[in-house]
């Protein structure tokens, strides 16, 4: 679970000074072989921008601008001031695509969209994903707080019967 330093969610919601240190310095650890010139000088850069990562990925998370993970990697890839960082933020986008994480991802994915629900938008998909692997990992969710946030979201009507 290292990788949680980079979950655009967490950090939107948790941004204290120390969230985070830990995980990276796992991360640092283990990948020090592919990371190239993996000196003190460069683990501590990376450190550096990993503080300055968590507010803007805060920042943009609450603005819109970063909604899925793929928009955290963009961000820091274009973003000069973080060269080092991204080279683990990069590391960590390919090698969770080869995890067993992302197998159950799919597994679950494959048992939400079926065919007589093929049409999911992708942030439909995401949301109903990370609720059903949430309630699996035995959490429990207010689902009347999810309705009222859902009705109050966007313009919807409730359901109503004709003989009303």
């Amino acid at each position: 679970m290292d990788w949680q330093a980079f979950d655009h969610c967490i950090i939107a919601k948790n941004l204290s000074f120390e969230f985070g240190k830990d995980s990276l310095n796992k991360l640092i650890q283990r990948f020090s072989r592919i990371i190239p010139n993996c000196q003190e000088s460069v683990i501590s850069k990376i450190g550096e921008q990993y503080d300055d990562f968590k507010f803007l990925i805060a920042k943009k998370v609450k603005t819109g601008s970063i909604q899925i993970f793929t928009d955290v990697v963009s961000c820091v890839m274009k973003n000069e001031d973080m060269k080092e960082l991204s080279i683990l933020l990069d590391i960590c986008g390919t090698f969770q695509a080869s995890s067993a994480d992302c197998e159950r991802g799919f597994s679950l994915m494959n048992s939400i969209k079926t065919k007589s629900r093929n049409r999911l938008q992708v942030n439909h998909l995401d949301n109903l994903m990370r609720i059903k692997f949430y309630l699996s990992s035995g959490s429990t969710i207010d689902l009347d707080a999810v309705y009222k946030h859902w009705t109050t979201h966007k313009d919807r009507r409730e359901y109503s019967t004709i003989n009303e």
